[in-house]
């Protein structure tokens, strides 16, 4: 279980940072948060398939782009061997 939080438009990052800290409970491994201009995204992050940082989120790609989500993959090492 994790827990996804975003603001637009984001104007107090202590609010924003205050509002993630009440689903700290459902993802307690980890949270991180990304704040630009009026865009804020959270997330906390309870680690159960991939227990690396790697998968730590929101993500960040080229181009400026953030993603965040929620969800889960299962059978995943199923799908790894056939891929």
């Amino acid at each position: 279980m994790c827990g996804i939080l975003g603001t637009i438009p984001s104007s107090n990052t202590k609010i924003f940072e205050k509002a993630l800290k009440t689903i700290n409970h459902r993802g307690p491994d980890s949270s991180a948060v990304f704040h630009h201009g009026n865009v804020s995204l959270g997330h906390v992050r309870l680690k159960i398939v991939d227990l690396s940082n790697r998968a730590t989120q929101p993500m960040h790609f080229p181009l400026n782009t953030n993603d965040v989500g929620g969800g889960g993959t299962y059978r995943i090492k199923m799908q790894r061997i056939f891929t």
